[in-house]
């Protein structure tokens, strides 16, 4: 079904709105340095959160017997103290070591109970570690409680501008290719690593990072994942990697559904087709016509009509 939402996509896809931002000059990048972590519930899972000044570059290793997960922080330092925190004992974790192998580099190692998959992302100056709990709900636990070290103030905030020279020539709308990703959506790059994860919890942490509404159908059960994303759109390592494991992935009135081709299938069938007639301005509808066709579920269909420089859509 289309509606508002669909509609606005259309025209993006179509390439009706273009922006231009002015570039600046890069600001400088500080070292991050990392001042806390926290172990804290999230409804049945449990997040290991690391506190940073800035975005930090890791690595993550997990080890099965005993389980023991080890996150090191590349071109940072630490601020909270390198010890042992012996105290933790909640929500799967046991205690945590925390080190400085190189004055550059900060390490966790913490050691789990209960524990054989999890997943990390980024999320603003934090790096998060999620995996469902294995054991009863527990209050948070905070490395460095008020009165400790403080958290220095963080640097200035890079953002990502593209510049776009005015009076260089246009761009073709026919010669346009589809995005990977979804329609109507251009992800910001995430950092995130699976271990062993189930599928329903990668779904939860790229919903988590995103601040989407993803619903996973029944199709998702009983696929794990092992994946390392660096630095790609959020919308393209979704669907790339909700492919690879044979799932489809849907974007409905900004819902985000992720299941079986067959079980979405079933689905669509369901519902009632609209039409709707779509105008176009400033741009003709039959050179639009091969970038937005692909943009229809399987049962829609596109036409243009060249009188009129408008699309006649099904859906």
């Amino acid at each position: 079904m289309i509606g508002v939402s669909r509609a606005a996509a259309w025209a993006v896809g179509a390439g009706i709105l273009v922006a231009a931002v002015p570039a600046s000059a890069p600001a400088q990048q500080r070292p991050s340095e990392v001042y806390d972590f926290r172990i804290v519930p999230a409804g049945t899972a449990t997040q290991i959160v690391i506190e940073t000044t800035g975005t930090v570059r890791y690595r993550d290793e997990f080890q099965p017997l005993p389980p023991r997960l080890t996150i090191e922080l590349l071109g940072s330092s630490a601020i909270l103290p390198l010890r042992e925190y012996a105290d933790i004992y909640r929500g799967g974790v046991r205690y945590a070591v925390v080190s400085a192998p190189a004055p550059d580099r900060v390490r966790f190692d913490f050691a789990l109970s209960g524990v054989s998959s999890y997943a990390v992302y980024q999320e603003g100056n934090t790096l998060v570690v999620t995996f469902e709990n294995p054991g009863q709900p527990y209050p948070a636990y905070v490395a460095v409680p008020s009165g400790g070290p403080a958290a220095p103030s963080p640097g200035a905030v890079v953002t990502r501008r593209v510049a776009v020279e005015a009076g260089g020539a246009e761009e073709v709308p026919s010669q346009r290719q589809v995005e990977p990703g979804l329609p109507g959506i251009e992800g910001e790059p995430i950092t995130l690593s699976f271990q062993n994860a189930d599928m329903t919890t990668v779904i939860r942490a790229f919903g988590e990072l995103t601040g989407r509404s993803i619903v996973a159908g029944s199709g998702v059960e009983n696929i794990l994942v092992t994946a390392d994303i660096r630095e790609q759109p959020w919308d393209e390592a979704l669907v790339t990697l909700m492919h690879a494991n044979g799932l489809e992935v849907r974007l409905e009135n900004g819902i985000i559904r992720v299941d079986s081709v067959q079980n979405l299938r079933q689905t669509e069938m369901l519902v009632d087709l609209r039409t709707e007639v779509i105008q176009l301005n400033f741009i003709a509808a039959l050179d639009v016509l091969p970038v937005v066709d692909p943009l229809k579920s399987e049962r829609g269909s596109v036409t243009a009509d060249a009188k009129t420089n408008s699309h006649l859509v099904t859906d």
